[in-house]
């Protein structure tokens, strides 16, 4: 049977995840600088530190080479880590390409001057929104975003498609780079370099706001995005379509004592007043605007949580809908793992296959549902098993 969380553990999530918000706000702006990316090419800066974003692009085609200095998003974010200061990226419309591949071991590559983009700092990255800017990542193999302890990150306003994780694990005898198959998951997974096919957060305080995630993969846990290490995560009108996992989690994984929270704007939009006999000229009012339900869409784990795993860590989960995700293992939707703390409100959980549990498996969890609604899944809609001993609520 489903389980209420008592008391302690309600308390304890909900001060975890209303800290992420008032801790992504406390980043010190005292040495901030703000860097306007002008060019949609992947190189790097020149001389990350000088407070300049500067890539050099060499133009062949005249009499004489000629060399132009612009701004690129690799070069912004070297320099915002070389920076001191909660800096600011911001990307205009169209596509942005990342194909600066990482030559050498992507274990190894933690400045981000090839391959994923390694944010170390405290850094806002913003765009036009989902659908108008993009990060392409299909020709870099490698993720998009690599975020590191202590980072304070906030990404907004974008799509990123084309992530993979597929590490590489050594060379032949041709010195030709070996790329891991998926039956080596279970021995790169203690090398973290496995998960998070779009955005791997090791430690950080990230938000994340107005994001579309398609079509990223990871060798093992999270086929978009992977929340691990003692991580706080916030997730605000964040859309997952056709991610996969080889592992756990087609489109998300929140992993080892971290903390994430998935959820839609709320607002206030002003009305105008209607205009009646006794009151000519009525003054505006505010009305209460929910942004749509974020969506989970046809994604894939090739093991547990076809959208969503959840191990030994805490999540919240409200106005979502969860819809045509697969896993091949347990919760084909969902997958809440060994003594998680879960809370879904107002989730539409459905169409949703799996060897059991197609909506949601719930495995030696606490799970707690208000408004939320199981059906259609395949081949059954919750399994709820081996849950400890019910606590009753305080």
């Amino acid at each position: 049977m489903i389980k209420r969380m008592n008391a302690p553990i309600i308390a304890f999530t909900l001060s975890s995840l209303i800290l992420v918000p008032v801790l992504l706000s406390s980043a010190d702006s005292a040495a901030a600088a703000t860097f306007r990316v002008n060019n949609r090419s992947d190189l790097p800066d020149m001389n990350p530190g000088d407070g300049i974003c500067r890539a050099e692009i060499i133009n062949p085609n005249t009499e004489r080479a000629q060399i132009f200095f612009t701004c690129t998003l690799r070069a912004a974010i070297m320099e915002a880590n070389a920076y001191p200061g909660a800096d600011t990226i911001t990307l205009g419309r169209g596509q942005y390409n990342l194909d600066l591949v990482n030559d050498g071991l992507q274990s190894s590559e933690t400045l981000g001057s090839t391959g994923d983009l390694d944010i170390v700092d405290k850094l806002t990255i913003t765009g036009k929104g989902k659908g108008v800017t993009t990060i392409d990542a299909t020709e870099l193999h490698d993720r998009i975003f690599d975020i590191h302890d202590p980072s304070i990150v906030m990404i907004s306003g974008m799509t990123l498609t084309g992530g993979e994780v597929l590490p590489v694990v050594g060379r032949d005898d041709n010195q030709q780079t070996i790329i891991a198959s998926e039956l080596e998951c279970p021995i790169l997974k203690p090398i973290d370099g496995a998960d998070g096919g779009a955005l791997l957060n090791r430690g950080g305080i990230v938000q994340l706001k107005d994001m579309e995630f398609t079509d990223n993969i990871a060798l093992c846990d999270g086929g978009a995005v992977e929340n691990q290490n003692d991580s706080l995560m916030l997730m605000t009108d964040c859309d997952f379509i056709e991610n996969v996992a080889i592992g756990n989690g087609g489109a998300v994984e929140n992993d080892e004592d971290s903390v994430l929270r998935i959820t839609t704007s709320i607002g206030f939009e002003e009305v105008t007043g209607i205009p009646t006999e006794d009151d000519p000229n009525p003054a505006p009012t505010k009305k209460l605007v929910i942004a749509p339900p974020s969506q989970f869409l046809w994604n894939n784990a090739y093991e547990n949580g076809g959208a969503i795993a959840s191990d030994d860590s805490l999540m919240s989960v409200r106005n979502v809908e969860i819809q045509y995700n697969v896993a091949k293992g347990m919760g084909g939707g969902i997958w809440n793992g060994d003594s998680d703390s879960m809370t879904l409100v107002k989730a539409t959980i459905e169409w949703n296959d799996a060897m059991d549990g197609g909506g949601i498996f719930n495995n030696d969890g606490f799970l707690e549902m208000r408004r939320t609604t199981v059906e259609n899944n395949s081949p059954n809609d919750i399994v709820d098993y081996n849950i400890p001993e019910w606590t009753p609520d305080f």
